[in-house]
């Protein structure tokens, strides 16, 4: 979208006298030039009004900006969109980290929020269901301390509608009715047992054969699919095209304070293998980068090192697969950095090759013709299933799930013990492990009705949970789909 200058003069010369005539013109930039949105308008409230600005944006040259609030106020912007559809945006936030946030509703209900001083801008969003639905942003501050600018950004919002396609399905259902006739001629002295003993042994041999799933690092820092990554500074890991082992990019861990730590992890959920390219420049022993597989450390090195291939075997599944860059509390060496490359996830399946043998007693005494004739009849009935499949266009396949906790920050000192998790399947598990890929919970639920509370100091933080970033997955047991997310836990 080009946008006019915000101001402009122009000056009229007169052809008969030699008076400088100078006239200014004002073109008041909106909300929606400002997040590169004309499809709607943005209605602003609360205590302090949204506003365009040229200072800081991710695109565009231009982003919207939360209003200059005190205490116990907030900054609200809205904008109405008809569904179903998809909204995405861009964000980021200035603010006392854990007490002053950047909220994101849909029909007031929370959807999303971050807090502190954001560094980089993170894409967010989520699927509208049917009908006329309100998407608002509220940047919201509590009683006391001021930090960082003090508020939030908005950027390049879209809503992209869905329509339906219709693919058929037929489903033939095959009937064959077998007809034979026997005939047999029998001379002379005979015996004969017609019942056969058989005995039937099925032994289920398992056979690997791999299904590859190839997971390419990213070169956007925001989100990478199903990995969580964080750390001291964010996002943690980040794509970059300066140093790479394959295919001109790779993942690099971003720069970190002393006594700090840049993790990146994601779930294994089927037993397989995992092979990588990484290489790291670092202060030699004290700073490295480590390769853990839940509780188990595959693979560390440190100082110097060249691309390096790490393979990987394992026979267990549903957990932490990852990387964490550790620095000790003095010196940098190096680029006191880590890079991964390469990555490769192969899944193993079971093939069933059932093997059986048969004995069979006959003793026939004499002469006889059998003869048997079969006959099959086949009847075809078609069932033909008519499923109707949303499908969105001009926007990317990234699918964001409707499931979601709150809050996302758990501030044990400020009362603050319970957290809930909203628009559950009706059964399956809730898994939850801390930065290091080792699980401290896990709760199953049956037949339930989406919502489930959990209470830090009953059900959870029975062993005291150390603070820090945890991250969840959720299963669902009727049709094997995960969704992961994470939150914060304060004391």
């Amino acid at each position: 979208m080009n946008i006019l200058p915000k101001t402009f003069r122009r000056k009229l010369l007169g052809s008969l006298v030699t008076i400088l005539v100078l006239t200014s013109f004002t073109y008041a930039a909106t909300l929606g030039e400002a997040v590169e949105y004309d499809a709607g308008v943005f209605v602003v409230n609360g205590d302090a009004d949204w506003f365009w600005q040229d200072a800081d944006y991710f695109v565009g040259a231009d982003a919207a900006r939360s209003g200059a609030i005190s205490h116990n106020m907030t900054s609200d912007m809205e904008i109405v969109v008809s569904g179903p559809g998809t909204a995405n945006f861009y964000w980021k936030v200035s603010s006392e980290y854990g007490y002053d946030h950047l909220n994101y509703y849909v029909d007031d209900v929370l959807v999303d929020s971050i807090s502190g001083n954001e560094l980089f801008w993170i894409n967010s969003g989520s699927d509208i269901p049917a009908g006329d639905h309100v998407l608002s942003w509220k940047y919201i501050k509590d009683g006391n301390i001021t930090s960082g600018q003090d508020c939030g950004w908005v950027d390049v919002f879209s809503f992209v509608f869905l329509t339906a396609t219709i693919t058929p399905t037929v489903t033939p259902t095959i009937t064959i009715t077998p007809t034979f006739s026997v005939t047999k001629t029998i001379t002379g002295t005979w015996t004969y047992f017609p019942t056969p003993t058989i005995t039937m042994t099925s032994y289920v041999t398992p056979i690997n054969t791999p299904v590859t799933v190839n997971i390419q690092e990213a070169l956007d820092y925001y989100e990478l699919g199903s990995y969580s990554h964080g750390g001291c500074t964010l996002p943690g890991w980040i794509g970059q095209t300066a140093y790479f082992y394959h295919d001109g990019d790779a993942l690099k861990s971003t720069p970190a304070g002393n006594n700090c730590s840049q993790y990146l992890y994601f779930e294994v959920f089927k037993p397989g293998e995992i092979s990588f390219y990484w290489s790291v420049s670092s202060e030699p022993v004290n700073d490295y980068v480590v390769c853990n597989a839940g509780n188990t450390e595959v693979a560390r090195i440190s100082g110097s090192v060249p691309w390096t291939k790490v393979e990987y075997k394992f026979t267990e599944a549903y957990f932490m697969f990852g990387w964490n860059y550790v620095k000790n509390s003095s010196v940098a060496g190096g680029s006191d950095c880590a890079w991964i490359d390469k990555l490769v996830y192969t899944v193993y399946t079971e093939t069933i090759t059932p093997t059986w043998s048969i004995t069979k007693t006959a003793t026939i005494t004499g002469t006889y013709t059998a003869t048997q004739t079969i006959t099959p009849t086949s009847t075809i009935t078609p069932t033909i299933t008519i499923t109707p499949v949303f499908v969105a266009q001009n926007i990317n396949d990234d699918f964001t799930n409707d499931i979601y906790c709150y809050p996302s920050i758990i501030d044990i000192k400020r009362g603050v013990d319970e957290i809930t998790f909203y628009r559950l399947p009706h059964e399956g598990n809730i898994i939850i492990y801390n930065i290091n890929g080792e699980r401290v919970y896990n709760q199953e639920f049956i037949k339930h009705d989406g919502v489930l509370g959990l209470r830090f100091s009953r059900d959870i933080d029975k062993a005291v949970l150390s603070p820090g970033v945890y991250i969840y997955a959720i299963f669902d047991n009727n049709n094997n789909n995960k969704i992961t997310g994470k939150f914060v836990l304060l004391r």
